[in-house]
């Protein structure tokens, strides 16, 4: 559940010993009831009833079922280590303690000293405290940071970047320097940025290069130095009770530099600094620290205790001394294998102090199955509002079953990862930057680790079970729709946990060896390097990945087409994103050196994008909306409608809509209609007849505001296109901000996007009223004026009349218009259709003032490609518009929602499901048909009407013989030809690519470029993303190559198909997915081309069945076709 406060809130106490104001203290290692006390140099535990200094969590009278089966001790904490580790930890007995404190600036310790007054505490939901200051309810501010992905640990081969060892040999010893030696790359002033309100990641953000360089120096002095004496005598605490751990998030007087728990060898940790700058490029010996059981914590004033220390633990390390029996010749003095810690036994921490650390207690969660990842020891799990799997010992699990199981967990969440530079990094000076650090950069692991694991209450498991059908006799208000909301964005959580266990977050030096330009933009390639022993992961870096190019002077969006291993590098091609970037020439970007990495989004934007802030609304029992969510999850079905058999007909601009059409108007005409499914097939025109049936409708309804949703950019603009073709009397406007609109390629652009349409508007009253000295300037006009000189659009020497001069006067003042730009849009142009993609809806009505305020207006919501739409992206739309009616335009034959493969069935059944084709299955809404296809040959349309829609498709005659056939020199007997291509696949991960098979979809659109004539369009559907990643290398920029799933809606007069498998096609479910292959066969409106291996193909049952309906002439072998025997 989305809570205000989710965690455990730590007791805040001053250490009295040391005169120094703690920030929390937690006993991570005793029972209730115990006291700790010193042995020789290790901790014991000693029954004392008058420890109360630690801060445990809240049980219930009845304890929860633990994974060790104990009375109340705790499970061992989760120690990230490799497969090859099997170091034994001692158990903790509380998850500790977490403070997050959303204000401005890092709090005054008095408070929690109980200088400003003591800290109350009052109960929270399900049992959880809530901390108070002077009666202020403290908010969770801290937003979850994933982790970096399986492989992450094995870090890159170095020398392939800056070359062999010797050429990078540090001198001996260390130099004493009074900069940094990067110094010149970093800004002097404050940052203008505004820090974060997190005070964890404040600290680390304030970490100043100045005292990097004294810690350098300082570390660099006592390489020669000889060794004093302990500077911490375990002797004298001998006997004496443990304090409790205390945490900070405010640096300690003197020095102390930020380094991170990474690895664990046996009884000890390694320390990596969290900023490369400590390492910078002349001190490999500072890539690694130990700490132990010997370190000093000066906050806590005891020892650390490493078996309760987390991978990802952060630490401000005061003091570092070389360790006994070590000589200054035994120092790391050259980066060779630098990351590798056999090579580090010299620095041990001396003294040091822990970070807060982020502690999410009793999350639900569900394991990702036997089949995720490769690791062994460890059991991963999707956790709520946790954006990384997070990961638990195998070995605790044991003689429980917990696969397909909700269980709920204590996790903790690092909250950075070692390798980010500082934040006064200057932009111009990345390159320079990540080159001189490249030696040393590697890609951390540092995965979220669950610290308990819990039974979940079986009432609160059947409810998470129960989200596909949770109205059944369930009353419907406030608590059960905001139940609903949250279980459902757990569902999203769990996509984004894979999304990042796919991110590689190193970066890249590198260079453009090859740019060229293309109908869709400017493509650039670089290569990486990727030698045997240090692999870059393909499937990080698969097709559609965005990517950042940070050159010197700007950093530019791009699109990974593809990522091929050749040789010991990884060529990555790339289109650029940004469409100011089309009138760039390529030879602009030619051997332009730049740094390349993958861009990591924020995982609470995502969360918005994909669920909004959806809130249920006041008015729940009158909400049409709400009406129809509750019926597509299990409550009754809504009423049928009464469709006027009188047929109707009618021209729309360009169109004439056929009878069949013309139902969409009458069913919009019914008052009592509260949604409708339009469940057509593949090209029946169901857009281009949805959009004038909305026009028609607007005409009569004029304060009615209707939406035009779907989830791509392609299938927005296509709307847009439509809307025009029916004439486009009402007026409308397309939602996007300008910063995604230059993102898109110039076809997803048009003249409507709001970014455009507003100064076009804006312009056109502006110049009526200036050039008409009669013309009343009202407060409208006002503003127009001042927001078009505001943005640029207008100058003050361009005005005629003085009362306008003076409105654009006043905007040097900085004065706010009266009206802003949407209020002031609105009026003028006065909008009733509003098209966009559902997240573009979504954000404009939730974050615009104006157009929340109107969203009652909303009377008609249609959802075009409906069965793509996922259930997080409806929960919003029913919350957002609850006046508006629900239009549903889809095809239940077609593909569902798109979801990670690896994400548990539970999990995708809440989080994405399938409620389009589910509710139309069920007959839980209205539906109509229709069954005309205007798109495909009368032989395709035949064919999938016998084999998906029970023969209920007409459609256009028959095209024999195939004209594009023809001109191709190919056998034109059927505008369907399979041509078997019997090549061995090769696996990628989860995907498959087949070279054989792409050499010949090449061939074979060069063939068709040979005879193609103006304004015919071809495309390459693949199958599965690597092998679309590899056509889209080896093909023209200009022919469209993508997946068969991201092609739903769109079509071309020539597709080829590339199936890519010759082995296990029959047990294949994702190959013999009858929607995958309806939709793959009905995007051609001329010809379609199936290439794969025919003898594996009619082995599997359903492509067996598609095979059946062809003549033997379209069958054809690539061995003895000439357009195959060249390359």
């Amino acid at each position: 559940m989305v809570r205000k406060v989710d965690t455990d809130i730590a007791r805040l106490e001053s250490n009295s010993n040391t005169g120094e104001k703690g920030l929390g203290s937690a006993e991570a290692t005793s029972a209730p009831g115990e006291v700790r006390k010193w042995g020789d140099h290790r901790v014991t535990s000693l029954t004392n009833p008058s420890s109360t200094a630690e801060a445990t969590h809240p049980q219930d009278n009845t304890p929860p079922t633990k994974t060790d089966g104990g009375s109340g001790a705790s499970p061992d904490p989760v120690q990230n280590v490799s497969e090859t580790d099997d170091t034994s930890v001692a158990s903790p007995s509380v998850v500790l303690d977490i403070i997050m404190l959303e204000t401005g600036a890092i709090p005054d310790p008095r408070d929690f000293a109980g200088i400003n007054g003591p800290l109350k505490y009052s109960p929270g939901g399900k049992g959880e405290p809530v901390a108070q200051l002077d009666d202020m309810e403290v908010d969770r501010i801290c937003s979850p940071l994933s982790g970096l992905g399986d492989w992450a640990d094995e870090p890159i081969c170095e020398e392939l970047l800056l070359g062999a060892s010797s050429d990078i040999m540090e001198e001996d010893p260390p130099a004493k320097k009074t900069v940094h030696p990067f110094h010149q790359y970093y800004t002097a002033g404050e940052s203008t940025e505004e820090p974060p309100k997190c005070p964890l990641r404040r600290a680390i953000q304030k970490e100043p290069l100045q005292l990097i360089q004294r810690f350098r120096d300082t570390t660099a002095s006592l390489i020669q130095a000889p060794l004093g004496p302990h500077k911490h005598d375990v002797a004298e605490f001998r006997g004496k009770e443990v304090p409790p751990t205390k945490f900070t998030v405010l640096c300690p007087p003197g020095m102390a530099i930020l380094f991170q728990a990474v690895q664990q060898d046996g009884g000890a940790w390694w320390l990596t600094p969290l900023h490369p700058e400590v390492v910078a490029n002349d001190r490999p010996d500072m890539f690694f620290v130990q700490l132990t059981n010997t370190s000093f914590d000066t906050l806590s004033n005891k020892f650390i205790d490493c078996s309760q220390i987390f991978k990802g633990d952060i630490f401000y390390v005061q003091e570092i001394s070389r360790k006994q029996n070590t000589e200054p010749e035994s120092l790391k003095r050259d980066f060779a294998e630098v990351w590798l810690p056999k090579h580090h036994n010299f620095w041990k921490v001396v003294e040091c102090r822990i970070l807060q650390r982020i502690v999410h207690p009793r999350r639900a969660a569900m394991s990702m199955g036997r089949s995720f990842g490769n690791n062994k020891k460890l059991a991963p799990f999707a956790v709520d509002r946790v954006n990384s799997v997070a990961y638990f010992p195998k070995s605790k699990l044991v003689g429980r079953t917990f696969y397909d199981t909700w269980v709920a967990v204590d996790v903790f969440e690092p909250v950075s990862y070692p390798g980010k530079p500082l934040k006064s990094l200057a932009a111009h000076s990345r390159v320079d930057l990540y080159k001189e650090i490249a030696q040393a950069t590697i890609s951390w692991s540092i995965e979220p680790t669950i610290i308990e694991v819990y039974d979940m209450e079986p009432e609160e498991a059947k409810r998470l079970d129960s989200i596909p059908s949770y109205f059944v006799n369930k009353p419907m208000n406030k608590s059960s729709l905001t139940e609903f909301c949250d279980a459902v964005t757990m569902g999203v959580h769990a996509q984004l946990a894979l999304q990042y266990e796919r991110f590689d977050g190193k970066h890249y030096p590198t260079r453009v060896i090859q740019a060229s330009k293309s109908r869709s933009g400017l493509l650039v390639s670089v290569n990486l390097p990727s030698p045997a022993s240090r692999l870059i992961s393909l499937a990080k870096w698969r097709k559609g990945v965005h990517v950042a190019l940070d050159l010197r002077k700007e950093t530019i969006s791009a699109l990974v087409l593809s990522a091929v291993q050749e040789g010991d590098q990884v060529l990555m091609n790339c289109r650029i994103l940004h469409s100011g970037y089309l009138d760039k020439g390529p030879e602009q970007f030619m051997d332009q050196e730049l740094v390349l990495r993958q861009r990591k989004p924020d995982p609470e934007q995502l969360i918005r994008l994909a669920t909004g802030r959806a809130k249920p609304p006041k008015d729940i029992a009158g909400s049409v909306s709400l009406a129809v969510l509750k019926a597509m999850h299990g409550a009754e079905p809504l009423p049928s409608l009464s469709i006027p058999e009188q047929p109707l007909q009618w021209v729309a601009g360009k169109v004439t809509l056929t009878v069949e059409q013309g139902r969409i108007f009458q069913v919009l005409s019914i008052k009592e209609t509260k949604a409708v499914a339009i469940d057509c097939a593949p090209g029946t025109g169901k857009t281009t007849a949805m959009l004038a049936a909305i026009c028609k409708y607007s005409e009569n309804e004029r304060k009615a505001w209707s939406i035009i949703t779907a989830m791509s950019n392609a299938a927005s603009v296509q709307a847009v296109k439509a809307w025009k073709q029916v004439g486009g009397s009402v007026p409308g406007v397309r939602l996007i901000t300008a910063k995604n609109r230059n993102r898109l390629d110039a076809e997803y652009q048009t003249d409507y996007d709001l970014p455009v349409l507003w100064p076009r508007i804006f312009m056109e009253l502006f110049q009526r009223i200036d050039g008409q000295y009669g013309q009343k300037v009202t407060p409208v006009v006002r503003a127009a004026t001042r927001h078009l000189v505001h943005q640029g659009f207008l100058k003050d020497c361009d005005i005629r009349r003085k009362v306008l001069r003076d409105c654009a006067q006043l905007t040097n003042k900085k004065e706010e218009p009266c009206l802003t730009i949407m209020q002031t849009f609105l009026a003028i142009h006065k909008p009733r259709l509003y098209f966009g993609t559902v997240a573009s809806v979504k954000t404009f009505f939730q974050t615009d003032s104006t157009l929340r305020g109107a969203a009652d207006n909303v009377k008609n919501t249609v959802m075009d490609e409906s069965s793509q739409i996922p259930r997080y992206t409806l929960v919003p739309l029913f919350y957002n518009f609850p006046k508006s009616r629900c239009v549903f335009l889809g095809d239940s034959r077609q593909l569902s929602p798109f979801t990670e493969k690896s994400v548990p069935t539970k999990l995708q059944q809440i989080g994405v499901g399938d409620p389009f084709n589910k509710a139309v299955q069920a007959g839980q809404i209205p539906t109509i048909r229709l069954n005309t296809v205007f798109r495909c040959p009368g032989e395709i349309t035949n064919l999938i009407s016998k084999l998906y829609y029970g023969n209920l498709l007409t459609g256009k005659a028959n095209l024999t013989p195939v004209p594009i056939f023809q001109k191709m020199l190919l056998p034109s007997t059927h505008p369907l030809i399979l041509i078997s291509v019997p090549a061995d696949e090769t696996r990628e991960g989860t995907s498959y690519s087949n070279m054989e098979e792409a050499k010949a979809a090449v061939a074979i659109i060069n063939q068709w470029k040979k005879f193609s004539e103006e304004g015919e369009t071809a495309a390459v559907l693949s199958m599965y993303l690597s092998q679309s990643a590899l056509v889209s290398r080896m093909l023209d920029a200009d022919v469209y190559s993508n997946t068969v799933d991201a092609s739903q809606g769109s079509e071309f007069d020539l597709v080829v198909v590339l199936t890519s498998r010759s082995g296990n096609v029959a047990s294949c479910k994702f190959l013999n997915d009858t929607t995958r292959i309806n939709v793959s066969l009905s995007r051609c409106k001329q010809g379609c081309i199936v290439l794969g291996n025919q003898h594996a193909l009619e082995n599997a049952s359903e492509w067996k069945r598609v095979l059946g309906e062809l003549p033997d002439t379209a069958k054809l072998q690539s061995e003895t076709m000439d357009m195959f025997s060249h390359g």
